[in-house]
C-alpha cells in the first residue's frame, strides 16, 4: 500500500512538473514579457528560419528601469568622476538567464564591477528561439552614470 501511493505521488509530481511547458502564455502576459530586438545577423526570408527575439518583463523599457532602480554609485571619494558610461556584453542563455557579462567600454573599475553587479540581478528572460528550439544570443547594453 505503501509503494502505492509513493508511485501515485511520483507520478503527479512528473506530470505536473514536467507537463507544462515554460512559459505560458498567462506569464507572458501576466508579467508583461515583450521582445528585445537587437542586431543579428540571422535576417533570412525563410519562416522556420527566422530568429524569435527574447522577452524581458516591458521589454528595453524594463531593462532600463531595472538598472535605474538597482544602480547604486560608487563612492565619490575612490571614484573621481560621479559619472560615465559602461558598455557590457552578455549572453542570454537557452534557459534565460544573464551569463558571461563582459565590459567592453570601461568608466572605471568601480563603475565597471556595479554595472556588471546590477545586469546579474536582472529577471529570467525568455530565451530567443530558431527553429522551435532555444537559442543562446549576445547582447550589449550601456549602464550610464550621470
Amino acid at each position: 500500500m505503501k509503494i502505492t501511493i509513493l508511485i501515485c505521488l511520483l507520478w503527479n509530481c512528473v506530470a505536473f512538473g514536467f507537463g507544462q511547458e515554460w512559459p505560458t502564455s498567462e506569464f507572458i502576459s501576466k508579467y508583461n514579457y515583450q521582445p528585445v530586438r537587437g542586431n543579428f545577423p540571422n535576417n533570412s526570408p525563410d519562416e522556420n528560419n527566422k530568429l524569435i527575439p527574447p522577452m524581458y518583463p516591458d521589454g528595453v523599457e524594463g531593462i532600463n528601469t531595472m538598472i535605474k532602480k538597482e544602480i547604486i554609485y560608487p563612492d565619490t571619494k575612490k571614484a573621481p568622476k560621479n559619472k560615465g558610461k559602461v558598455l557590457l556584453e552578455y549572453v542570454i542563455g537557452t534557459d534565460g538567464y544573464v551569463t558571461e557579462i563582459k565590459v567592453l567600454e570601461s568608466a572605471g573599475k568601480l563603475y565597471d564591477a556595479e554595472a556588471k553587479r546590477v545586469l546579474q540581478k536582472m529577471e529570467r528572460w525568455i530565451p530567443a528561439s530558431m527553429k522551435e528550439r532555444n537559442v543562446r544570443i549576445r547582447y550589449t547594453h550601456p549602464v550610464i552614470f550621470k
